[in-house]
């Protein structure tokens, strides 16, 4: 990759970083803006679980991704196992230290969450740059990176619609599960 090509990927990255940030937030609120819409629900916050909140940046990342790749000159291949790894990790991220760190202290902060997800985006951003970047052979993870992304974007829909009854699925602040009340 030229330097050029690089630096106009570096670009799109913050660009992105703050645009799929704004994403969060809006998608946050979405499906309460959009009068409970189910078409809307099944990638936004349809409640305050752990599980929906992974969908506010996941689905943003994504779109973002598609949207960006038609505007940096880089290998398709690469491209996609770069951004696959990311949101991957992004979902994995918000579920591991929300539990680790209301584990430890006992309780959520609203706030500290909020800050957490601006951390994750900046990260998986930042990990994207230097996968595509780099010299590695990446794209032989194309094998699991992909369907993995498939299976979470499938389940961000699915488990909306018919969350398991677990903590993780549970919106502890209204006693809900899923789009149902």
């Amino acid at each position: 990759m030229v330097l050029a090509d690089k630096k106009r990927l570096l670009v799109f990255e913050i660009i992105g970083a703050l645009l799929v940030s704004l994403g969060a937030y809006v998608f946050h609120f979405l499906y309460q803006w959009s009068g409970e819409n189910f078409a809307v629900g099944l990638i936004s916050a349809t409640n305050e679980s752990v599980f929906e909140h992974t969908k506010i940046l996941f689905f943003p990342y994504l779109i973002y991704s598609v949207i960006e790749y038609f505007f940096v000159n880089v290998e398709l291949k690469r491209y996609i196992v770069a951004k696959s790894i990311t949101a991957v990790l992004l979902f994995v991220l918000v579920i591991a230290v929300f539990y680790i760190y209301t584990g430890i202290i006992g309780y959520h902060i609203s706030y500290v969450d909020m800050i957490l997800a601006f951390l994750y985006i900046f990260l998986a951003f930042f990990i994207s740059y230097k996968l595509i970047t780099s010299r590695a052979d990446i794209e032989k993870h194309m094998v699991w990176a992909v369907p993995l992304v498939l299976i979470l974007l499938f389940a961000g829909v699915f488990f909306s619609i018919y969350p398991p009854h677990i903590p993780l699925f549970f919106d502890m602040q209204n006693k809900y599960y899923g789009m149902a009340k």
